[in-house]
């Protein structure tokens, strides 16, 4: 049975994600969620730095992201007429 786990991009929980994944992967648990709630998450927090960070973590649990939630509200600005703003979302 796969066992996932979604864990919102809080900077805190990030401080603190090593010893949850570790335990968590001795449990059985093959992957972890990630979740981008909104555009500040997107682009403060998914850096290409912390993303590095993230995978070189994540394998060294023998997990793999099992899927990366992307809330609409963070790109709602795909669908402003003004190219600036859809811009700012992709």
């Amino acid at each position: 049975m796969e066992r996932h786990l979604g864990v919102l991009p809080i900077p805190i929980i990030s401080r603190l994600m090593r010893k949850p994944s570790k335990q968590l992967a001795a449990f059985g648990v093959d992957g972890i969620e990630m979740i981008a709630y909104n555009s500040d998450d997107l682009y403060g927090y998914y850096t290409d730095e912390r993303c590095k960070e993230l995978k070189k973590l994540i394998d060294s649990y023998g997990m793999q992201v099992s899927e990366f939630v992307l809330y609409a509200h963070a790109v709602v600005g795909l669908l402003d007429p003004d190219d600036t703003e859809r811009q700012k979302s992709l």
